[in-house]
C-alpha cells in the first residue's frame, strides 16, 4: 500500500530480511538438493545390494540429512558459490562406519552426491561428466542416437574384464568413434571423480590398479581449458570462472522464479548479475538480493 516494493533499491532490505528467516534456509536446501543431484538419491536411487549391502534406506536417509547440514554450514559460514566446492566438509557421525572420518573438499565429494551420480553397481563417468557440463557449465548436447542403448558392448573390452573406467573410456573411443566424439565433450570430466566409488567411499585403486583422476579440458572455454589434477580442482576452477558463475546464476534464477529461463535470451542478464562479483567470491546472499532487484524479478513475458 505504501509503494515500498516498486523500486529495486527499496526491495533490497526486504530481501535481506527474508533471507535471514529459517524458511529461506529451508528453500535454499531444496535448491541445492536439486542442483547437486541429491534429489535423485531421494527419488528412489538404488544400489546393487549384493555388491553394496551397507547401502540401506537408513544410510541413504542419513546421507541426505548430512548433505543438507553441509549446505547449511557453508551458507552460514562463508556463504559463497566458491565455498561450495572449496570448503572442507566433515561427514556426520552417522556415516563414519561406512565412510570413515576422512575430511573432504567441497560438496561435490559428499557421498550423497557421488552416489546420486553413480550407477547401481559401478561408477559412471558419463553421469558425473554430465554434471560438470550441463549443471555447472549449462552446456547443451544433441539428443543421443536412437540406437545408443544397443551400443553398450562398445563400452567393455572382452580382453580386459578388469579394465578401469579410464581404460574403458579409451576402448570406447576406439570401438565407437561416432558416439565417442560427442562423449568427448563431457565424459572425461567424470573421470576426475573416480577416486570415489559407487556409494561415495574414497579409494585410490580400481581392480588393483592405481586410479588416475586427472582431467584435461579442451575446447570448452578459454578460461577453463587446461589440465587439472582431479575433479575437485576442476570444480574449483569452474566455480571461479565467468562461465561457471553465469551458469550458477541461471540455475538459481530458474529455481527461484519457478519457471524455465531461456539460456539464449537470459544469458546476458545472468552474466551481468554474476559479473558484479568479478575478482571476488560470489556471495550467495548478496547475489539473491541483487537478483531480487533485477528487472527480470519485476516483469515476466506471456505467450
Amino acid at each position: 500500500d505504501k509503494g515500498e516494493l516498486r523500486s529495486a533499491a527499496a526491495l533490497a532490505p526486504h530481501a535481506e530480511r527474508l533471507l535471514a528467516l529459517p524458511s529461506a534456509k529451508s528453500k535454499l536446501q531444496g535448491f541445492f538438493r536439486t542442483y547437486l543431484g541429491v534429489k535423485g538419491l531421494v527419488d528412489g536411487k538404488t544400489k546393487d545390494t549384493a555388491v553394496f549391502p551397507m547401502f540401506t534406506n537408513e544410510l541413504k536417509n542419513t546421507l541426505v540429512s548430512d548433505a543438507n547440514a553441509a549446505v547449511a554450514t557453508i551458507f552460514d559460514g562463508a556463504g559463497t558459490f566458491d565455498a561450495l566446492f572449496e570448503d572442507e566438509i566433515t561427514l556426520g557421525a552417522g556415516l563414519t562406519s561406512v565412510y570413515g572420518t576422512q575430511k573432504r573438499t567441497g560438496l561435490l565429494t559428499h557421498p550423497a552426491i557421488i552416489a546420486a551420480l553413480s550407477n547401481e553397481a559401478s561408477t559412471s563417468p558419463v553421469h558425473r561428466g554430465l554434471f560438470y557440463y550441463q549443471t555447472m557449465l549449462c552446456g547443451t548436447l544433441p539428443p543421443p542416437p536412437a540406437d545408443a542403448a544397443s551400443q553398450t558392448q562398445a563400452l567393455r573390452d572382452p580382453a580386459n574384464p578388469n579394465a578401469t573406467e579410464r581404460e574403458q573410456w579409451a576402448y570406447f573411443q576406439k570401438t565407437s568413434p561416432g558416439c565417442a566424439s560427442c562423449h568427448l565433450t563431457f565424459q572425461p570430466f567424470g573421470l576426475g571423480l573416480e577416486n570415489y566409488d559407487t556409494i561415495g567411499r574414497h579409494r585410490t585403486t580400481e581392480h588393483g590398479k592405481t586410479i588416475d583422476p586427472s582431467v584435461q579440458v579442451e575446447d570448452v572455454d578459454a578460461e577453463l581449458d587446461g589440465n587439472y589434477r582431479d575433479g575437485v580442482a576442476l570444480a574449483r576452477a569452474i566455480a571461479g570462472s565467468e562461465v561457471g558463475r553465469a551458469c550458477f546464476a541461471l540455475q538459481v534464477t530458474t529455481f527461484a522464479f519457478g519457471r524455465s529461463v531461456d539460456v539464449d535470451t537470459e544469458s546476458c542478464r545472468m552474466k551481468s548479475l554474476a559479473a558484479r562479483y568479478r575478482g571476488q567470491p560470489l556471495d550467495l546472499r548478496g547475489f539473491l538480493t541483487a537478483m531480487a532487484q533485477d528487472e527480470s524479478f519485476f516483469y515476466r513475458s506471456y505467450q
